[in-house]
């Protein structure tokens, strides 16, 4: 039975895909500023952590594009943690795109969503800069033992970067 979910998943990836207008990606840095978790709040200068996006974008004609990004996160100068974060993204116009992803992050295993605002600077044949709000929330567990032990985090980060 998984199996034909996945097959159909990727079908209408595939007929998704038959239809893009183009493909890009993008490439940036991503720096959390701020975040809220049961109620202890922490901040850049409490404990440096810094991500670096890379992300492969499905453009149709119409909204919405796919984009699947995956972002490794350093902390302390180690990686200690991979962000697999798939999302729909909505061109709204002068430069503005609105977008959701789904996250799933493999150092402390946790899952959740992100909403972002973007704002993209054109600077020569399909390239550009951009600034980006993200407002991660995240749910988990600290002990994969306890799942007692749950919490919820809620996040504001800054990303820029270039997209192609």
């Amino acid at each position: 039975m998984k199996m034909r979910h996945l097959l159909i998943v990727l079908l209408l990836a595939m007929v998704y895909v038959s239809n893009a207008q183009s493909i890009g990606g993008h490439v940036g840095i991503v720096h959390p500023l701020f975040t809220l978790s049961e109620g202890e709040t922490s901040t850049i200068a409490d404990q440096y952590t810094v991500g670096f996006p890379i992300g492969l974008t499905i453009k149709r004609k119409s909204n919405p594009s796919v984009d699947f990004e995956f972002v490794p996160f350093m902390t302390n100068g180690s990686i200690d943690n991979l962000l697999i974060h798939p999302g729909v993204l909505f061109g709204l116009g002068a430069g503005f795109t609105f977008g959701t992803r789904l996250a799933y992050e493999t150092g402390p295993e946790t899952y959740g969503f992100t909403p972002l605002l973007n704002k993209g600077f054109t600077i020569g044949n399909n390239k550009s800069i951009f600034m980006e709000l993200v407002l991660p929330v995240r749910f988990g567990s600290r002990s994969v033992l306890d799942s007692s032990d749950n919490f919820s985090a809620y996040t504001i980060a800054f990303h820029v970067g270039i997209g192609f």
